[in-house]
């Protein structure tokens, strides 16, 4: 029997029970789920809310005890868990307000003032509440002052000021905005103020300051011709007459408005406008009238405007022909005004008045003076330098070295600039002095300290002048003259350096190497008359000209003759008559010999200046020439005598003992044949008196002039010529004594010779 697929069982009823409770569920759901969500939300809301003040009361706490990084947190938070935008707004607004707090804290505000105006610019574009647009705008007149950004502070002070409601903000705002158009704004728009400036000027709070900036105005159309003519336009002042009229009355009212605020304003206002009554009579050049409001400033203490008064005693004193130094006036000012805070710049912008103007020897008294006080401290480096630099100038060698002694001792490290400038300076006045090892150690350590210094490159030529002066390593010579070279390759000395360096490298017999340096100080001089409107000159003083000879050279030695062809043929066309073209020429000649150009070399040869080239160059040219006139049947023996001055100018070396043989043989055996015995026997005299008379063939001449005599004269004269020869040549080469020393040593030689060769026989 099959079983049906559902059984009916005793269940049926409580699922029937359980569907009917889902479907009410349902709809109870309806109208309850809603109810709960709100409320949900609501709850959130409320406490979104009391987290974000909580967090801006938290952070307000700590920023005004200055825990700033903790307070930046919190603000941070308050920002991302505003509840609205008014809340969100005003977490903004109490970040940039901590951030300019510190910025006010640091030595270095920029960065916080930046980030800080960041804040406040985004707050100007959202912020619509009055009073908070107001707050917004005074704290980025706060941020672009710490900027220094002068132009958008008045302009964020003028806005501050239509927003505020509050007359503190306003005259504060105002009081801004005068300054900045009083030191960088134009007539036009000070006058446009004139409104506001009456407004506030009703209250007793600001009508002193607001009348003291109206006499600066004052004086400054009277100092100024742009906003003088603007002032004077609008009250039809137009012709000469009108104008000076106009003037003197203006200069009237100032001194006047300035006089008044002197008798009976506040203290501060008192003295500003002792001050600028003072500098009005300066530039109206009644110098008494400046001077008396300058005693009567003097005469309160003032606490404002020291840098600016002091500038002007000295002027006065200067103008009145006062004999007071800088160093008297500053020494009254150090003795009365000991309490004041003086800042570092202010006192700086006094000691270039007193370097600029006053006597040399007391304004280095005064720097000195200065140093010894603990308020010079952030400034002694600056101080200590300026000393060391006047000291050096005064010709004051050992005062300037103990200036820069003590600024080398306040080394911060290698990149301390004061501290390389030091070490440079004293190594000038060491090499001045003579103290060559003492300069050498302050070069080697600035070069090794400061290798980034504009110096640098200075100090490896001022090493290099100086090794090769006092005859160092020669190695140590090129590789300072390279190390100068590839540091400033634009210095005017740069192909000199190079040039004295190529020349030592050739010497050693590296001529590759040589050459490669040669062909680097032509390509540096190629360019830099690349870039002047005139050619350079090619003579004996062009260091273009000297590469090109010492490249030709180290050429030749090199076997690459087509190219050392071409560099000769360029040098003997672009260079004047002198000692480069001469050798240029020579060797030029020399080229020609060697492929059979007789007729060529001739013509090379006569580009030589006998009397302006090396003695060297000018005897090979002169020798190579009677070579050529010998070859040719052309004897010469004018030509042979004239040679022997040149020959006997030629230094006494190895290098030149092959040449100078055959030049003096070939001169020899022209003169022999020319004119016979006599000019022989004369020439030989002349040749053992001559520099070289020690390494020439003396014996070899003599002979052969002795030939001469026999065939000539007989056996009697030859005779004679033998003894007197004899006499000539032992004079300048002596043979070895045969003494019994010498003949001990040659019979032990003898022995020793006949044992080693009996071994093998």
């Amino acid at each position: 029997m099959k079983r049906p697929v559902f059984r009916k069982t005793k269940r049926t009823p409580l699922f029937v029970g359980l569907a009917a409770g889902t479907v009410l569920g349902a709809v109870a759901a309806v109208w309850w789920v809603p109810a709960q969500v709100s409320a949900t939300r609501g709850r959130w809301a409320q406490e979104r809310k009391m987290f974000s003040s909580l967090a801006m009361q938290q952070a307000d706490q700590l920023r005004d005890i200055g825990r700033y990084d903790q307070a930046r947190a919190y603000y941070r938070l308050a920002i991302d868990r505003a509840h609205d935008a008014d809340s969100r707004n005003d977490a903004a607004l109490g970040m940039a307000i901590m951030l300019l707090d510190r910025a006010d804290s640091e030595s270095d505000p920029y960065p916080y003032a930046l980030i800080a105006r960041q804040y406040l610019e985004a707050l100007t574009e959202v912020e619509t509440r009055p009073d908070r647009q107001s707050r917004v705008w005074l704290a980025l007149v706060r941020a672009t002052k710490l900027e220094k950004d002068t132009e958008s502070m008045m302009v964020a002070a003028r806005r501050a000021r239509e927003l505020s409601a509050c007359d503190i903000h306003s005259g504060q705002l105002l009081l801004l905005e005068l300054d900045y158009l009083l030191a960088h704004g134009a007539w036009a728009d000070m006058a446009r103020l004139a409104d506001p400036v009456e407004t506030l000027a009703e209250h007793d709070l600001w009508r002193d300051e607001l009348d003291l900036r109206q006499a600066q105005a004052g004086m400054k159309i009277l100092a100024d011709p742009d906003w003088f003519d603007a002032w004077s336009e609008e009250r039809d002042a137009t012709n000469a007459a009108a104008r000076t009229e106009a003037r003197d009355a203006l200069f009237r009212e100032t001194a006047e408005r300035f006089e008044r605020l002197a008798e009976s304003g506040p203290e501060r206002v008192a003295q500003s406008a002792l001050f600028y009554s003072a500098r009005l009579h300066y530039d109206a050049e009644d110098f008494v009238a400046a001077q008396r409001q300058m005693d009567r400033f003097l005469s309160r203490e003032p606490s404002t405007h020291i840098r600016d008064a002091l500038l002007l005693s000295l002027a006065l004193a200067r103008q009145r022909g006062q004999t007071r130094t800088a160093r008297e006036l500053i020494a009254t000012f150090l003795r009365r005004y000991a309490w004041h805070d003086l800042l570092a710049d202010d006192f700086m912008a006094i000691v270039e008045e007193a370097v600029e103007h006053g006597p040399p020897r007391e304004t280095l008294d005064l720097i000195d003076q200065y140093t010894r006080l603990p308020v010079s401290q952030p400034i002694r480096q600056t101080l200590l330098l300026k000393a060391g630099l006047l000291a050096r100038d005064m010709g004051d060698d050992a005062r300037a070295d103990r200036y820069f002694s003590d600024l080398q001792a306040m080394s911060e490290g290698p990149g301390d600039t004061f501290s390389a400038l030091a070490m440079y300076e004293r190594a000038g006045i060491m090499l001045r002095q003579g103290d060559d090892d003492a300069a050498r150690r302050l070069l080697a350590a600035f070069i090794k300290s400061h290798p980034s210094d504009e110096r640098f490159g200075q100090a490896l030529f001022a090493l290099f002048d100086l090794s090769n002066r006092t005859g160092q390593d020669e190695a140590e010579i090129i590789r300072f003259a390279m190390a100068a070279a590839a540091e400033t390759p634009e210095d005017s000395r740069t192909p000199e350096t190079l040039l004295a360096a190529a020349r030592r490298i050739e010497a050693m017999g590296a001529p590759a190497l040589a050459q490669t340096h040669y062909a680097r100080i032509m390509l540096l001089q190629f360019l830099r008359m690349g870039r002047q409107d005139d050619e350079t000159v090619l003579n004996d003083d062009s260091a273009v000209a000297q590469a090109m000879l010492g490249n030709a050279r180290c050429l030749l030695r090199m076997g690459e003759k087509a190219r050392a062809d071409h560099v000769l043929r360029s040098l003997c066309a672009m260079a004047e008559p002198g000692a480069v073209r001469s050798e240029a020429a020579w060797l030029w000649a020399t080229l020609a010999l060697e492929n059979n150009q007789t007729p060529e070399a001739r013509r090379r040869l006569s580009l030589v200046d006998a009397q302006r080239a090396d003695p060297s160059v000018a005897s090979r040219a002169g020798l190579e020439l009677l070579l050529i006139d010998l070859r040719a049947g052309d004897k010469n023996a004018e030509a042979a005598w004239a040679l022997l001055p040149q020959l006997a100018d030629m230094p006494v070396g190895p290098e030149h003992a092959e040449f100078l043989k055959t030049a003096y043989l070939t001169c020899f055996q022209i003169i022999v044949e020319e004119s016979g015995v006599e000019a022989a026997k004369r020439f030989l005299e002349t040749v053992a008196a001559s520099p070289h008379g020690a390494v020439l063939p003396l014996r070899e001449m003599s002979l052969r002039t002795g030939r001469l005599v026999l065939e000539q004269e007989g056996n009697a004269a030859l005779i004679a010529f033998l003894g007197w020869s004899a006499d000539l040549t032992e004079a300048r080469q002596p043979r070895p004594e045969r003494n019994l020393d010498f003949l001990i040593q040659a019979a032990r030689s003898v022995e020793k010779a006949k044992e080693i060769v009996g071994r093998y026989l």
